[in-house]
């Protein structure tokens, strides 16, 4: 079956749901998606995704 990878996301506060739309737009390959909250996102990784380049990747984003 399919059992994706959980990568949670911390960001500041009120900018959890601009993180998750950005991480959305990049269509990542391996990326399922996410969910936000204020200050969290948790993104779901396919089963075999790259986690290394997507963690890379997410932190570029979050670090910018």
């Amino acid at each position: 079956g399919w059992l994706p990878n959980l990568v949670v996301v911390k960001s500041s506060y009120r900018y959890g749901m601009a993180v998750a739309t950005a991480l959305d737009a990049m269509e990542l390959p391996g990326f399922a998606g996410c969910i936000a909250g204020d200050d969290t996102v948790m993104c779901a990784l396919h089963a075999g995704a790259d986690v290394e380049m997507l963690l890379n990747r997410i932190n570029k984003v979050v670090n910018q």
